[in-house]
């Protein structure tokens, strides 16, 4: 398992690569800040920065690019 650190001191397992296809299928692809379908990439509601996990509860379909942001 590989980690990544989010910010100073922070440290957060990159897990949600493994629920990716699940969490795009739970949501139909659809990006959950926009609503629009073709999602790319998989985004946290919450942030870890402020204590969101990597839960696929806590997971969501989102754009990689900025034009829904």
């Amino acid at each position: 398992m590989s980690r990544t650190s989010v910010s100073p001191g922070v440290q957060r397992d990159r897990r949600h690569g493994r629920h990716r296809e699940m969490v795009m299928r739970r949501d139909k692809g659809l990006c959950h800040l926009c609503g629009d379908p073709h999602a790319d990439a998989i985004d946290h509601i919450v942030p870890v920065s402020w204590g969101g996990s990597d839960d696929p509860a806590n997971l969501a379909p989102a754009h990689s690019s900025l034009r829904c942001r």
